[in-house]
């Protein structure tokens, strides 16, 4: 039977602390990989927090009392300068890339759509597969001509990898 060492490296205790950083480094070991992997690790973080402020520190040995005060605050600090910013950027491109499924089959729709507006603005679609150098590509666009001859033409485009045998034309890129 293996008995646990505490923190300061001698007493043989459970160690609340620990076993709180044994479950901690057990839930980030579960988000390596995921596609949600920053979120779970938020939520790691957090779950750890709460459970340090739960603690009674002045009931702790005064080693493992100064190690929680100080983690406390370090997982305070990677919470709010590492944890909220990749958990966000994460949500945000998780939410795009739905987006952008989404609306994709409407888009495949557009080509060859032609509206004039009352004031003679006219908009025509245009959506191409192809490949070029080995990359194959969609695109999508819409020609907005102003009565005033003015020509916008916002696009989307989605590019596959440079083998050509990776995602034949015609089929989702992503």
């Amino acid at each position: 039977m293996l008995t646990r060492i505490g923190i300061d490296g001698v007493t043989p205790e459970i160690s609340p602390v620990d076993s709180f950083c044994k479950d901690h480094d057990i839930a980030y070991f579960d988000a390596r990989g995921q596609p949600d992997e920053a979120m779970r690790k938020l939520e790691a973080d957090l779950v750890l927090m709460a459970r340090l402020e739960q603690l009674d520190f002045d009931q702790l040995p005064e080693t493992e009392r100064l190690y929680g005060r100080l983690m406390s605050f370090a997982f305070f600090e990677k919470i709010l300068c590492v944890d909220l910013p990749s958990a966000s950027s994460e949500w945000m491109g998780n939410r795009i890339l739905e987006l952008s499924k989404s609306f994709e089959r409407l888009f495949q729709k557009i080509n060859g759509l032609t509206y004039t507006d009352q004031f003679g603005t006219k908009m025509t679609g245009v959506a191409l597969d192809g490949k070029v150098g080995g990359f194959a590509y969609q695109m999508y666009w819409v020609t907005d001509r102003q009565a005033d001859d003015l020509v916008y033409a916002p696009f989307l485009g989605l590019f596959s990898s440079p083998h050509p045998s990776d995602v034949p034309v015609g089929q989702d890129i992503y």
